[in-house]
């Protein structure tokens, strides 16, 4: 799954600007969690939320929160992050359209929401 969807979604965060001193957060954690660090710098900070985060270490940037999108919100109040990445949310997510409303609901205005996934069927 990642070889598919590291292609598309690397050069999607190149052109989003994303910028030293903002606030993300990544919904399903793991990959990108790293570079997404590096693209906010020391003064910015990631809000890295996945129902396993074994694989996972925070770091004065990176805040990880493990959370079961499923069963608990996310974390942040309205308007909290300057952009949100979510990769894959449909395979395993009950209700994904629940999770995008809380997810644009975060989301400050003129933020970016990125979600990449894939899909069986041709587009």
């Amino acid at each position: 799954m990642l070889r598919l969807l590291n292609p598309c979604t690397h050069p999607v965060l190149d052109r989003l600007d994303i910028g030293t001193n903002q606030r993300l957060l990544e919904v399903g954690a793991g990959e990108i969690t790293a570079r997404l660090a590096e693209l906010v710098g020391r003064y910015g900070a990631v809000t890295a939320v996945d129902a396993d985060t074994s694989h996972l270490t925070g770091t004065a940037v990176i805040d990880v929160q493990q959370r079961d999108p499923n069963r608990d919100l996310l974390p942040g109040q309205p308007d909290r992050y300057d952009h949100i990445v979510a990769r894959w949310p449909h395979g395993t997510l009950r209700d994904p359209a629940d999770v995008i409303e809380q997810m644009i609901a975060r989301l400050r205005p003129g933020g970016w929401l990125v979600l990449a996934d894939i899909t069986p069927t041709p587009p």
